[in-house]
């Protein structure tokens, strides 16, 4: 016969009263980080409109599709765009480690050709 699988809740113990204590104190200052963030939320708004407004939509809103909707109707010129890509290039070679010394390669001139 099929041996029985054990059922999940088999091993569920009850939290004591020091975790529930430490999870309120954790839930507590998740939602004062949560207010603190919103207070933000109003300027990226704003930035995203004139610079990145379909990334903004989706972070803030996600599985809400408007399709064929006018979204970049803020957007003067392709300034703000491009600084923001250029910013986050920047940011990332920060990020990264710089290439360590490469081989090179010295080319040989015989009778005016290059020889490897």
């Amino acid at each position: 016969m099929a041996e029985e699988k054990p059922s999940p809740h088999e091993n569920y113990r009850h939290p004591t009263e020091q975790e529930l204590e430490l999870r309120k104190t954790m839930d507590g200052r998740l939602l004062g980080l949560r207010v603190n963030r919103y207070s933000w939320w109003t300027h990226w708004r704003d930035l995203a409109d004139y610079i990145l407004p379909r990334r903004y939509k989706w972070l803030i809103t996600p599985n809400m599709m408007a399709r064929g909707s006018p979204i970049n109707g803020h957007i003067l010129d392709s300034t703000g765009t491009l600084a923001a890509r250029n910013l986050a290039a920047g940011m990332m070679t920060g990020c990264t480690d710089p290439l360590p010394d490469l081989p090179t390669i010295e080319l040989l001139q015989c009778d005016g050709y290059a020889l490897f």
